[in-house]
């Protein structure tokens, strides 16, 4: 079944805060932009927005805002698809276990 989320209000929200961050890291601005392209759209987050997405949730100084939009973004990344979705989840399982 394919899954037809795209970015909420909320997310987006976050995600033009952390577009207008001037210390937000170029992932975390990719990122950010990916999710508004997203939002109404439906489109399936691509691998290189959920590795990235990762690194986000990994991060220790990225902002909340951030975080939320990653992990926003790894929940619309298509299951099962490959190995790379295996391990990104498994990452940031491990994130969220540490805290």
């Amino acid at each position: 079944m394919a899954k037809t989320e795209s970015t909420g209000s909320r997310v987006a929200n976050s995600a033009a805060k952390v577009l207008s961050n001037k210390k937000a890291s170029k992932t975390s601005k990719f990122i950010a932009a990916s999710a508004l392209t997203q939002t109404k759209s439906g489109q399936k987050v691509s691998a290189k927005v959920a590795s990235g997405a990762a690194r986000v949730l990994k991060d220790p100084k990225a902002s909340a805002d951030a975080k939320a939009v990653a992990a926003s973004a790894l929940t619309q990344f298509p299951a099962g698809k490959s190995e790379l979705a295996d391990r990104i989840r498994r990452a940031v399982e491990e994130t969220y276990k540490k805290k």
